[in-house]
């Protein structure tokens, strides 16, 4: 018997009526989809920071 995972929580459900997303990293890979999902499914800021160099 297999088990399947846990369906992955929209960007509202993680904000849970937050306005504002802080995300570390995202000019890499992952935090760059995070920081697209979020603004693309979200009515929260999202403020991006990462160290380039």
């Amino acid at each position: 018997m297999s088990v399947s995972p846990a369906p992955s929580p929209t960007p509202a459900e993680l904000l849970a009526g937050r306005r504002r997303a802080l995300v570390t990293g995202g000019a890499g890979f992952i935090g760059g989809a995070l920081v697209r999902r979020l603004l693309a499914e979200s009515e929260a800021t999202v403020f991006n920071l990462d160290k380039c160099g």
